[in-house]
């Protein structure tokens, strides 16, 4: 699914990355989500940067999100582990909750959402492959490209 012809999503050359010279997502740009979503959360703060984008078979973004922004109930055509790095959230269906450290295993297909907690959240997404990201048809309230 990564297609290398695909300039707009941002790339970082070579095996070391430091992280202010990693490119953050323009969403809008990018086109996976529709425009007026991603327009939302890049207004209201949320970002994403890619670390990798396929290198070595892996697939790692880092997203940062402010207090309270709700990302919608969701799929991905791709498995993934999301990594807690700051703040926390809680995640539905279930409401179970997640700090620090914390992570979530998601079956690809599997679909949740998550509500950031009072200090926002910063953490780690990672596939082994490229992802379609899908809004659930059964809450069609805005959330975060992911």
């Amino acid at each position: 699914m990564n297609d290398p012809s695909d300039t707009t999503a941002p790339t970082t050359a070579g095996p070391f990355r430091r992280f202010a010279e990693v490119p953050w997502v323009d969403e809008v740009a990018y086109g996976r989500v529709p425009a007026e979503l991603a327009a939302e959360a890049m207004a209201a703060g949320a970002l994403r940067k890619f670390v990798t984008r396929g290198e070595e078979g892996l697939y790692v973004q880092y997203s940062t999100m402010p207090a309270g922004y709700r990302v919608a109930p969701h799929t991905h055509t791709q498995g993934e582990v999301l990594f807690v790095l700051r703040g926390g959230c809680v995640v539905e269906p279930g409401a179970t909750a997640l700090g620090p450290n914390d992570s979530a295993v998601v079956p690809a297909g599997e679909e949740y959402g998550f509500t950031c907690g009072p200090d926002g959240m910063d953490f780690l997404t990672i596939r082994a492959g490229d992802a379609i990201f899908q809004l659930s048809a059964s809450d069609p309230v805005s959330g975060a490209p992911r």
